[in-house]
């Protein structure tokens, strides 16, 4: 089979869901050791990596098929319909937790009342509805992750609008917007690509149109293969030693800035599936994973927000305090320590199961039903094709 004609690149998936669980071992507070390794610390990178993806399935998708402005409606209906709705069921837990906090006078750490601050009044329409990229505030404290789902949704839209009206440009485009977006980014932000809603949006159009690029040279090159399983495989590992070590060491420095360029050769050697670890990744387990991974990636945050605030609230009321500052990057941040070693273990192994339940509940009673409800109002914008037509 021609790889022109591959519908699905289920290695790639299975990266996918790898990412997503790699962004809940960041976001855990608590003070385990696994969550000090500096591999984990810097798995904030594994946000370019979506990004990166992202746009080499969709380039292969839909780069020759968005043709007319009803095309471009409803592609971006499906996107619209693939992102927004679990988006705004977490957003509105958010603000259920802050109309909690108002009924009983609960102040933030930082003396914040309710509905204040980067959760202020102000800030819901911006986040909402998908403007927490464009500086309208300087942050918004909602559902953080929500920055890189708004940056993915506008340059949908730009994409969309390329293939419609400069088509033949567009290759020409990413091989300049790239390094234009990363030289932006290395003059605007101290802290490399650890950027969010001050310059998340040009971090998106790196990564997506590192991946766009990506994808057209997979296609149009004469490699159709990596050769045998033990080649492949030495490839894949190969790649992996390499992601490996420059996730562990980069930190957030100006190296950090290629990070989209270090997963383009990555997601090109899996998405020919030829080694073992390809087949792993094609293994059951990986592969929910995968399925799971928007969900996951959504609710980690939220999920952790609660269980830190429950874990010191209730340490706090037996008479302990375990917050703790640790030094990440150069910059202090609160964590909580529970004083040992295997207690900190265990209740990150909680929390990763906590987000792993809560995802596949989201995804079963929240994505998958929001995907067909916008499924077929795409597929009911499209007009009926007459037999004059299908005859031609």
């Amino acid at each position: 089979m021609s790889i022109l004609r591959k519908n699905r690149y289920r290695a790639l998936d299975g990266w996918r869901g790898i990412a997503a669980l790699m962004i809940v071992f960041y976001r855990f507070e608590g003070l385990a050791f696994t969550s000090r390794l500096d591999f984990v610390r810097n798995a904030y990178l594994f946000v370019d990596y979506f990004f990166v993806l992202s746009g080499f399935v969709i380039a292969h998708t839909y780069f020759l098929r968005l043709r007319t402005p009803l095309d471009l409606r409803t592609f971006m209906l499906r996107r619209f319909g693939r992102l927004w709705p679990l988006h705004a069921w977490v957003f509105a837990f958010f603000v259920l937790l802050e109309l909690v906090r108002l009924a009983l006078g609960i102040r933030s750490e930082a003396g914040a009342s309710a509905f204040t601050g980067v959760r202020s009044l102000g800030t819901m329409p911006v986040e909402l509805f998908f403007l927490n990229d464009f500086h309208f505030y300087a942050q918004t404290g909602w559902n953080l992750p929500s920055w890189s789902i708004a940056a993915e949704f506008w340059v949908y839209l730009i994409f969309g609008l390329l293939c419609l009206k400069a088509r033949r440009l567009i290759v020409p485009f990413a091989i300049v917007i790239v390094p234009l977006c990363l030289v932006l980014l290395r003059e605007l932000s101290p802290s490399g690509m650890d950027v969010t809603f001050n310059y998340g949006f040009l971090r998106g159009i790196a990564g997506f149109f590192v991946g766009f690029l990506t994808n057209r040279i997979w296609n149009v090159e004469k490699i159709k293969t990596l050769g045998s399983k033990f080649t492949a495989s030495l490839f894949e590992i190969g790649s992996l030693i390499v992601l490996g070590f420059y996730v562990s060491s980069v930190g957030i420095g100006p190296w950090s800035l290629l990070a989209p360029i270090v997963f383009a050769p990555m997601i090109w050697i899996f998405a020919f599936e030829g080694g073992i670890v390809s087949q792993f990744l094609k293994t059951r387990w990986i592969k929910m994973l995968g399925r799971l991974s928007y969900s996951i990636y959504m609710v980690a945050f939220l999920l952790e927000i609660a269980l830190a605030r429950l874990t010191i609230g209730i340490a706090r009321r037996l008479g302990s305090d375990i917050v703790v500052s640790v030094d990440i990057h150069g910059a202090q941040k609160q964590a909580y320590d529970l004083g040992l070693p295997l207690a900190n273990e265990l209740q990150l192994l909680f929390y990763v199961a906590l987000v792993l339940a809560a995802s596949r509940l989201t995804y079963r009673v929240l994505e998958l039903p929001a995907r067909h409800y916008f499924s077929v109002k795409a597929k009911r914008m499209k007009p009926a094709v007459t037999v004059t037509e299908a005859v031609r």
